[in-house]
């Protein structure tokens, strides 16, 4: 199966980074077959949690625009 995550790209330019820029996946969208997606969003706790199963990208966009939940932090 395919997936699409969304992610939120940090630049940082504090002198003790670690790095100086990094991606962190905020939604997942799992392909799951005739235009239909599984919706998962990433936790704080470092694990992917299913929201939805089997819905149209359309209905995965609306979520994301309408759930702060669902929207990148920065």
């Amino acid at each position: 199966m395919k997936n699409l995550n969304l992610c939120e790209k940090f630049k940082s330019e504090s002198p003790n980074r670690i790095a100086d820029e990094f991606e962190t996946n905020f939604v997942r969208l799992e392909f799951v077959g005739d235009m239909k997606f599984n919706f998962s969003y990433f936790r704080h706790t470092g694990q992917w949690h299913l929201v939805a199963t089997g819905l149209s990208l359309k209905d995965c966009l609306e979520m994301i625009l309408d759930n702060p939940n669902f929207q990148p932090i920065g």
